[in-house]
């Protein structure tokens, strides 16, 4: 057998270790953003948010996501105090 277990726990571990991934699949982009998987599909479909398509994944770059959330407005609080 050429793969030990401690090689396969290595590379489970690259693959889901978020600093390594090129492209986030829509749930990743949800728990990223911190928002509904509704909210993220309006943010592509308004064109806030660029995503591709790969077979029937939708995917986000994760350069795109950064520049996303680099440019997001900064919350300056409510006049009404929330």
């Amino acid at each position: 057998m050429k793969n030990t277990i401690n090689e396969l726990d290595e590379k489970e571990k690259i693959r889901y270790d978020s600093d390594n991934l090129k492209l986030y699949s829509i749930k990743d982009t949800v728990e990223i953003l911190r928002v509904s998987r509704s909210k993220v599909y309006d943010l592509i479909n308004s064109g806030k948010l660029q995503a591709q398509k790969l077979g029937t994944r939708v995917l986000i770059r994760r350069q795109v996501l950064k520049d996303f959330i680099d440019t997001m407005d900064h919350y300056e609080g409510s006049k009404y105090g929330f």
